[in-house]
């Protein structure tokens, strides 16, 4: 008696495929070349801890890539909605106390305009005010600005400054999505 060998139905061989491509995806992922439960070595710090000084102020800041355009659910008016991400000296996210100004320009160098389209300067020294502002999730501080009354540019860019409570100056660029385009 010959064995035959059936061949496999189209949609098993898909699956079988996809199997050994998850698989092979999976275990190709696990390898980091660094030996696990050993930490990423962080950068010199030049400041003691004992000396009283705090280290973690933040050292580095961007606009973070989820700040876009959106309308209002309630007034339907137009805002945009700015995340801010602070990172410490080890390059943690962190909180921050000081000033947060914002500032929305036209990025189009033919428009190019030396005074800001339109402010926004929050404190962030108020306890109570930094709270409201930070999303946990996210861990950036949340800002959603109000732009009905302003003109949005074709190219609208955001700029952050940020001045925190030992004097040290942040600032971080941001080229937003048109509206049209979200």
């Amino acid at each position: 008696m010959t064995s035959r060998v059936t061949p496999l139905r189209p949609i098993r061989r898909l699956m079988w495929i996809g199997g050994l491509v998850v698989a092979t995806a999976t275990a190709a992922g696990c390898v980091t070349g660094e030996p696990a439960g050993i930490p990423r070595e962080a950068p010199p710090r030049n400041y003691r801890v004992d000396d009283g000084e705090w280290p973690f102020w933040p050292q580095r800041m961007r606009i973070h890539p989820l700040s876009h355009f959106v309308k209002d659910r309630s007034s339907g008016d137009l805002l945009i909605e700015a995340r801010i991400e602070l990172f410490d000296p080890d390059g943690d996210t962190c909180k921050a106390v000081g000033r947060m100004d914002l500032d929305l320009y036209d990025a189009d160098a033919s428009q190019f305009m030396a005074d800001p389209i339109g402010s926004w300067t929050t404190d962030l020294a108020d306890l109570e005010v930094n709270q409201a502002h930070y999303d946990e999730v996210t861990r950036t501080y949340l800002f959603r600005l109000e732009v009905e009354q302003v003109p949005i540019p074709a190219l609208p860019e955001l700029r952050a400054f940020f001045t925190s409570g030992d004097g040290t100056r942040l600032q971080a660029t941001y080229r937003l999505r048109p509206r049209e385009q979200q």
